[in-house]
């Protein structure tokens, strides 16, 4: 790898960085990296060993799950302090979909995890709320995953459509980067027929997808300057209320062939506009100025202008003699018997 190749990763890389770091201020990516985090490795859990000893073998990654979730659990109103965005009836359903996805990555069984099941039924009602509950479900789906993934795809857009500014900023691009993402995860499926006549166990999340972004559209694309795909149907149709490019506004201007309006793009632009005015007038006359000035034309020039005036003499001197004739006629006809030949030829002098 040569230096240049090396730089370009790094900056792939550092792009990549600042692309997760912005996706984790949304509200529930926050929350998900809340419970992530590591605190909880000097906790003793107290009601973990107590559920789980039914289980005969009792690995190393459900024994530290269990434990995370007694501890993040136990101390659920720190988290919540952290995460004022998201509403209280939220929580629940957050924690589930973040849990699930432990258990799915642990790749084991499902009797071996009715032990934290158990942890999370005990604990989540008293702190969290009164009816939060285990969605063990998520545990045995196969396709919890693609579950997750548009559940998280919906609350993010909501979330996106939050924020009330344009996005005017490389930062606050990478939102726009983001919908784009959900939204060509969306089209694949629906493309290869994944989901055909609603037949996919992750339907409910897909579907819920689609509804909002379709209800979101105008706001979240009038935030990303025009310039977000459309959803499609498994006849590659666009999804109402979305039209295909050539139906588009003509007025709204398009990312992806112009830059958005600023202040000073009119002051650029008339400044552009004046070099280049400028720059042909100079070239013009330099040109101009070589013709006149290094090639035959200049004497060429003087000549057929002196011998115009000794014409224009002689024929004066003409019509001054004859004071009893008509001296226009006199001057037509001598302009007539008077030839002017001016084609250019720089040997010929007069």
């Amino acid at each position: 790898m040569d230096d240049y190749d090396s730089y370009d990763t790094d900056e792939s890389e550092d792009e990549d960085e600042q692309y997760k770091n912005k996706i984790q201020e949304l509200p529930l990516e926050k929350f998900y990296a809340i419970l992530d985090n590591k605190n909880d490795l000097d906790y003793t859990p107290t009601v973990c060993p107590g559920q789980m000893q039914t289980d005969v073998i009792i690995g190393e990654k459900l024994s530290n799950i269990c434990r995370k979730v007694e501890y993040k659990l136990k101390y659920f109103s720190d988290i919540k302090r952290e995460c004022n965005a998201i509403p209280d009836e939220k929580f629940c359903e957050y924690f589930n979909y973040w849990l699930g996805n432990e258990v799915r990555n642990m790749n084991t069984n499902s009797s071996k995890v009715m032990g934290i099941a158990s942890t999370f039924n005990m604990l989540a009602p008293v702190f969290v709320y009164s009816g939060c509950t285990c969605k063990k479900d998520n545990f045995t789906n196969a396709e919890f995953s693609k579950c997750k993934q548009f559940f998280d795809f919906t609350e993010n857009l909501e979330s996106i459509n939050n924020i009330k500014n344009k996005f005017a900023t490389l930062d606050d691009n990478f939102y726009c980067t983001y919908i784009k993402k959900a939204v060509n995860e969306y089209n694949k499926i629906m493309m290869d027929g994944l989901c055909k006549n609603n037949s996919c166990v992750y339907y409910a999340e897909f579907q819920g997808f689609k509804n909002r972004y379709n209800e979101l559209f105008s706001s979240l694309n009038s935030k990303c300057w025009n310039e977000l795909p459309c959803l499609e149907n498994e006849q590659g149709k666009y999804e109402p209320p979305c039209k295909p490019p050539s139906y588009r506004d003509p007025q709204k201007e398009d990312l992806n062939t112009q830059l958005p309006h600023t202040e000073g793009s009119d002051s650029k632009r008339t400044k552009h506009v004046l070099i280049t005015s400028v720059f042909t007038v100079l070239l013009m006359s330099a040109f101009s100025f070589i013709l006149y000035k290094f090639t035959p034309f200049e004497s060429w020039l003087h000549s057929k202008i002196d011998r115009i005036k000794r014409i224009k003499q002689n024929i004066y001197k003409e019509v001054s003699k004859d004071k009893f004739g008509d001296s226009r006629e006199y001057l037509n006809s001598n302009s007539e018997n008077q030839k002017i030949n001016i084609r250019y030829n720089p040997v010929q002098n007069s």
